[in-house]
C-alpha cells in the first residue's frame, strides 16, 4: 500500500488563501489533479482561483463554474480544467464535460469534488478539505505521498509568510543566480523585504546567516534577517533596494570602494569556514569537461600544473575571507551612507577562507560585464598600494587565480545550460574565455597552457548556438 501524507494549515484570512494557491500553482503539472472539498464560503473557489491566476501570470477573471461547470484556461504549457460539480446529477455525465480526457491531459481544479463518489474519483489527486474557523479556514491537503511530495515545501512557504506577518505581500521576482536559490521582493504599504528560498540547498540558509552575522559584527553592510526558518532554508531579509553597482555610469569610478573593501576584509579574523587545499581548489576546475568540444585528459593534466601554482601563491600567504562572488552585480549602491558601508553585499552563503587575490580576480574578472585589460591592471596596482602587496607577486597570484576561477565558470555555465536549460550566461562564455587567455599569457603558466588551450575549442557562434540551443 502506498503511503500518504496529510497535512493541516491554519489560513487566517483571504489573503493567505491567496498565498497558498500562488505557493502550490507551479507544482502542477500535465495529469495533476486537485480535488476541493468543503461546505458554502469555504474557499474553495477562492483557492483555485488563486491557483489558475498564478499558473496564467495575469489576472484573468476567474468566475466559479456553478452554471457553466467547466471552465478551460491555457497558460504557457498546459490546459487548466476548472470544474464545479455542485450541479452535477449524474456521474454519467462526466465524460461529456471532458473531464475523463482532462483527467489524463491536463491540470484539473474540482471543486465539489466529493459529488464524484468513490467510484469516479481518482485515487492519486492531492485532496483538500476546507473548513471554515472564524475569520479564517483550517485547508486539510492529503495524498499520496510519493507523487505528492512537492506540495510540502508550498505548504511551508505559506506557513512562513503567515508567521512573519507577510501573508498576502504584494510580490515580484528578483534575479537569481544559477543555483537552486529564488528571490522576491514583498510590498506591504511602503515596507518592503527580499525574500529568499534555498530551494533544495537548505544547508545555505545557516551559512547566509553565519557570514551575515560576522560582516555585521565588522562593520559592512549585510542584509539583516527580519523572519527566518534556517532549516526549512527560508528568510525575510531587509531589503537594500535595486540600485546594483553595475548599473551606475560610473561604476568603474566606484572600484576603487570595492577595493578598499576588500583590502580591510583582509584585516578582520575571519570566522570558522571551509580552507580548501590547492588540490579542492584545483579539482574545481574539472567542471571545464561541460564545456563542448572539451578534452577532459588534457584538462586532467593540466588540474596538475594548476595545482602546482595555486601551492606556490599561496606559500607565505595567510587566507582570509572570500565572500567568492563578489562582483558589481551582486553589489548594491547604498548612496545614502558612507564609506565603504555604501556597498551592500549579497551572495555570500558560500564564503571560505582563500588567497586574498580571490575576490579581487572576480572583481575584475566579471563575467557579466566587461573589465578592459588596462582597467584591470591599473585596480590591481591600486590595490597593491593599499594593501603593501609586491606588486609581481600579486600579478602572478592573481594570474593563477584567475586560470582557476574562469576554467571553472566555462564548465558551470556550459553546464547549467546543457544541464538545466538555464541558457542566459552563454552570451557572457566568450568573455569568460578571454579572460582565461589573458591569465594563460602570464610567464607563471609559460610552457603548460598550450595543451589547455588546444582541450577548449574557440567559443565561435556555432558553439554558442550549440549552448543556448
Amino acid at each position: 500500500m502506498s503511503q500518504r501524507f496529510c497535512e493541516t494549515i491554519f489560513l487566517p484570512d483571504e489573503r493567505a488563501t491567496t498565498d497558498l494557491g500562488i505557493a502550490l500553482a507551479p507544482v502542477f503539472t500535465k495529469g495533476d489533479i486537485l480535488l476541493l472539498n468543503g461546505p458554502v464560503g469555504a474557499g474553495k473557489s477562492h483557492l483555485a482561483r488563486a491557483i489558475i491566476q498564478a499558473r496564467l501570470g495575469y489576472p484573468e477573471d476567474v468566475p466559479s463554474p456553478t452554471y457553466t461547470l467547466v471552465q478551460t484556461y491555457f497558460d504557457q504549457k498546459y490546459e487548466i480544467f476548472h470544474a464545479d460539480l455542485y450541479r452535477l446529477s449524474d456521474t454519467s455525465e462526466l465524460t461529456e464535460l471532458g473531464l475523463d480526457d482532462a483527467f489524463q491531459n491536463a491540470i484539473c481544479l474540482v471543486e465539489w469534488a466529493e459529488r464524484l463518489g468513490p467510484e469516479s474519483a481518482p485515487k492519486d489527486a492531492l485532496t483538500v478539505t476546507l473548513e471554515t474557523k472564524e475569520d479564517g479556514r483550517f485547508a486539510v491537503l492529503s495524498a499520496d505521498a510519493s507523487r505528492w511530495e512537492k506540495v510540502a515545501r508550498p505548504i511551508e512557504k505559506t506557513r512562513f509568510l503567515i508567521e512573519a506577518g507577510w501573508s498576502g505581500a504584494q510580490t515580484t521576482n528578483v534575479a537569481g543566480d544559477l543555483s537552486s536559490r529564488t528571490y522576491q521582493r514583498l510590498r506591504q504599504g511602503e515596507q518592503s523585504v527580499i525574500y529568499m528560498d534555498a530551494g533544495d540547498d537548505t544547508a545555505s540558509t545557516s551559512k547566509f546567516l553565519k557570514m551575515s552575522s560576522w560582516l555585521d559584527e565588522n562593520g559592512y553592510s549585510a542584509p539583516q534577517a527580519i523572519a527566518q526558518k534556517p532549516g526549512k532554508g527560508l528568510i525575510l531579509l531587509s531589503d537594500f533596494g535595486d540600485q546594483r553597482l553595475s548599473t551606475l555610469p560610473d561604476v568603474m569610478q566606484k572600484m576603487t570602494l570595492c577595493l578598499s573593501l576588500l583590502a580591510d576584509m583582509r584585516t578582520k579574523e575571519p570566522p570558522d569556514l571551509p580552507c580548501p587545499t590547492a588540490i579542492e581548489l584545483a579539482e574545481m576546475t574539472m567542471l571545464a569537461k561541460h564545456y563542448p568540444g572539451a578534452e577532459t585528459e588534457a584538462i586532467e593534466t593540466f588540474r596538475g600544473e594548476l595545482q602546482a601554482r595555486i601551492e606556490m601563491v599561496n606559500e607565505n600567504t595567510n587566507p582570509s575571507v572570500s565572500l567568492r562572488d563578489f562582483h558589481t552585480d551582486n553589489i548594491m549602491w547604498l548612496g545614502e551612507k558612507e564609506g565603504i558601508n555604501r556597498l551592500g553585499l549579497l551572495d555570500y552563503q558560500d564564503a571560505f577562507l582563500v588567497h586574498p587575490v580571490y575576490d579581487l580576480v572576480s572583481l575584475l574578472t566579471d563575467a557579466r560585464r566587461a573589465v578592459s585589460t588596462q582597467d584591470r591592471q591599473d585596480l590591481i596596482v591600486q590595490y597593491a598600494k593599499m594593501t603593501g602587496d609586491d606588486l609581481e607577486d600579486l600579478q602572478r597570484a592573481f594570474a593563477v587565480f584567475s586560470v582557476q576561477r574562469n576554467l571553472r565558470i566555462l564548465g558551470i555555465f556550459s553546464k547549467a545550460a546543457l544541464d538545466d536549460g538555464k541558457t542566459h550566461h552563454v552570451q557572457n562564455i566568450p568573455r569568460v574565455y578571454g579572460y582565461l587567455v589573458e591569465a594563460l599569457e602570464h610567464p607563471v603558466f609559460e610552457g603548460v597552457s598550450d595543451e589547455l588551450f588546444a582541450a577548449l575549442p574557440l567559443p565561435e557562434k556555432a558553439l554558442l548556438e550549440q549552448l543556448a540551443a
